[in-house]
């Protein structure tokens, strides 16, 4: 596609146009595709339709674009809002806006400081979250940060280093301090965590697997084993520890 001549595509206004192979799709109104789109940039600033597969070098949403089909991209930017009907293979994606992705999330590096759902597994090499997300299947990357600033879920998560904390940004900090006062707080929920280095807090798991382990203040843990080191602080409350 680098050495090929492409035409753009532009919708300003209401507008709806097939699909096909562009150098640049860029959408500021309502538009509609009807079909796959290739492309070097998708750029949606509206509200935006894809009937089929995107596959691009950079996406870029900041408005609302739904999407019926599988994302395959190098680097992924929503600050808007995204829905997308299959999977997502990519080497960067930035969520600071809403995300439902109705498959499964492949990428090298993930950093979500907004929402997303995924609906199957996750994979990837570094997961960064700040703020809220469900994954109904596996998370697993080897480096796993997570600082709750809104309901987390995954059925189980793995990984060779895991931090799940409380976030401790400003504005969550807030957000925080005024929940704890009317006595709301908010966890990581799953069945499994599995992991070389764990630190968690504010978690609410079955088991919890690893080398070296540390449990934080408000967790309830079913079953925590260790092949290493256990560290407790106040607030935990563990049924069973077994040393594998």
């Amino acid at each position: 596609m680098e050495n090929e001549v492409l035409g753009n595509l532009k919708i300003s206004g209401v507008g709806s146009s097939n699909g096909g192979r562009f150098n640049e799709v860029k959408i500021s109104g309502a538009g509609d595709v009807k079909g796959d789109i290739e492309c070097n940039l998708f750029k949606s600033s509206g509200a935006s339709d894809v009937k089929g597969n995107l596959k691009a070098k950079i996406v870029e949403v900041s408005g609302a674009t739904d999407i019926k089909g599988n994302v395959s991209a190098e680097q992924i930017y929503i600050s808007g809002a995204s829905d997308i009907l299959g999977n997502v293979e990519t080497k960067k994606i930035k969520i600071s806006g809403a995300s439902d992705i109705k498959g499964g999330l492949h990428a090298e590096e993930v950093d979500i400081s907004g929402a997303i759902e995924i609906k199957n597994d996750c994979e990837a090499e570094t997961f960064k979250a700040t703020g809220g997300f469900k994954i109904g299947g596996l998370l697993n990357a080897d480096n796993i940060e997570i600082n709750i600033g809104g309901k987390c879920n995954v059925k189980e998560m793995g990984g060779e280093r895991i931090s799940v904390k409380l976030s401790n940004g400003v504005g969550l900090g807030i957000i925080r301090a005024i929940k704890e006062a009317f006595n709301v707080h908010e966890y990581l929920v799953t069945e499994l965590i599995e992991g070389d280095e764990i630190y968690i807090e504010s978690t609410v798991a079955k088991v919890v697997r690893g080398n070296n382990v540390t449990i934080g203040s408000d967790c309830d843990i079913d079953l925590v084993e260790y092949k290493g080191e256990i560290k407790f602080k106040n607030g935990a409350r563990i049924k069973e520890q077994k040393k594998i």
